[in-house]
């Protein structure tokens, strides 16, 4: 779960009073032992399948079978559940405190339909600040309503007295039949109604970037050397939208 997404911090919210009352446990075993554990092991009457994955771990959340290279059906007592049943059970017996860490220094704030879109609750904390901001959002430069969201998102941050210095834009110009040049000089005269500093952009093709679904706003504050994550759940246009429901899930490093 080190580079967990908005929707990781979703699910852990939810599970985490099952840990914290002791009702769900994630066991730590030793390398020797994990090492052959597979990804998934799926039980049913009979035999037991078992789906194993490349030495390059995916994330816990990234999916079932992602990074699944084979699977095999076995009986229960040759499979790694099962040869291991007893350190399995063992060290279950140890209450964890996973999710926890993962959302201590998680802030939640969420807009309904209809929702004024008031940013200072979320932001305030970066008023006074110079900061230098990276946004990467598949969608937010591809089109011209996305354009706009983008400026309007980064002028509210500005009311709030918060100072951007420099300013990167990652995005998928694959998301437009409109070229990736005419996004980009589009991108900059929307931006450039809002924002004066230092402006980087950097649109991505599809066989450039696998999977870019996370919407991400990263705050690098100078003073204090902090870094904010921001995941936008539904996208900055979203966000800046009344119409719209959106989440953002801010963690502090």
């Amino acid at each position: 779960m080190g580079n967990a997404n908005w929707l990781d911090r979703q699910v852990a919210a939810i599970l985490r009073p099952m840990e914290d009352y002791g009702r769900l446990v994630f066991p730590t075993m030793p390398e020797a032992v994990s090492k052959g554990a597979p990804r998934l092991t799926l039980f049913g009457n009979g035999d037991i399948e078992e789906l194993f994955y490349s030495e390059d771990h995916s994330a816990a959340l990234a999916g079932f079978g992602e990074g699944v290279i084979f699977r095999c059906a076995r009986a229960p007592s040759d499979t790694w559940a099962g040869r291991n049943a007893a350190k399995i059970i063992e060290a279950a017996k140890t209450k964890t405190s996973y999710l926890s860490t993962l959302i201590d220094r998680l802030s939640i704030h969420r807009f309904r339909p209809g929702d004024v879109r008031n940013l200072e609750p979320a932001f305030s904390s970066l008023s006074g600040q110079l900061v230098r901001m990276t946004i990467e959002d598949p969608w937010c430069a591809a089109r011209q309503h996305g354009r706009e969201s983008l400026s309007n998102f980064l002028a509210q941050l500005q009311r709030l007295d918060i100072s951007i210095g420099e300013l990167k834009v990652v995005w998928n110009s694959d998301n437009s039949d409109d070229s990736a040049a005419f996004q980009a000089r589009e991108l900059r005269h929307e931006i450039e109604r809002n924002y004066t500093g230092e402006l980087a952009m950097d649109p991505k093709s599809r066989h450039e970037v696998r999977h870019f679904h996370d919407r991400v706003v990263y705050f690098d504050v100078d003073e204090t050397g902090e870094r904010w994550r921001v995941d936008i759940s539904a996208g900055i246009d979203n966000l800046m939208s009344r119409s719209k429901e959106c989440s953002i899930f801010i963690e502090y490093k």
